[in-house]
């Protein structure tokens, strides 16, 4: 029984070491994900706009490009086209994870009319007609929690 013992304890580790890619990977595209939209940081929001030679990125227009970069592109659409072709389920902002997609309805004739993407808690990046350029804004006790619609992973 006393030679047993050991490779009881390391068992797990043998479990452990086949789920290591997954986080890492998970971390990778977390970075990939911070660094473009640090790239398009302080770019001006520019209606219909998607690249720098455009002047500046709608919010759809910056999920589009921060897709680009990190080598993931998707079409660039409306809002809600986007909300409607996601797989999965909706995620309150306090449970989504870097890389989620979140939506708001700002008008009720609009709805998941803007659209950014969640970063770390509490954070999110967007970029929109009233907050100025390209930026990180924080949720708690802000006008984007009184609008959230939904969020949902994006990048599988």
């Amino acid at each position: 029984m006393k030679i047993l013992w050991p490779w009881v304890l390391l068992l797990p580790l043998l479990f452990w070491g086949c789920h290591s890619s997954s986080p890492a990977q998970a971390s990778d595209l977390c970075q990939d994900i911070q660094e473009a939209w640090l790239t398009i940081e302080g770019t001006p929001y520019v209606w219909g706009g998607n690249s720098f030679a455009a002047g500046g990125f709608d919010c759809s227009g910056a999920i589009f490009k921060v897709s680009k970069l990190i080598g993931r592109p998707v079409p660039r659409t409306t809002s809600q086209r986007y909300y409607l072709s996601t797989p999965g389920p909706d995620q309150h902002w306090s449970e989504a994870k870097c890389g989620y997609v979140v939506w708001w309805t700002l008008q009720p004739s609009r709805p998941y009319g803007h659209l950014g993407m969640h970063i770390e808690q509490p954070e999110f990046w967007h970029s929109g007609s009233s907050t100025g350029p390209t930026k990180a804004t924080h949720w708690r006790g802000s006008y984007w929690d009184r609008h959230f619609e939904a969020s949902k992973l994006f990048y599988r």
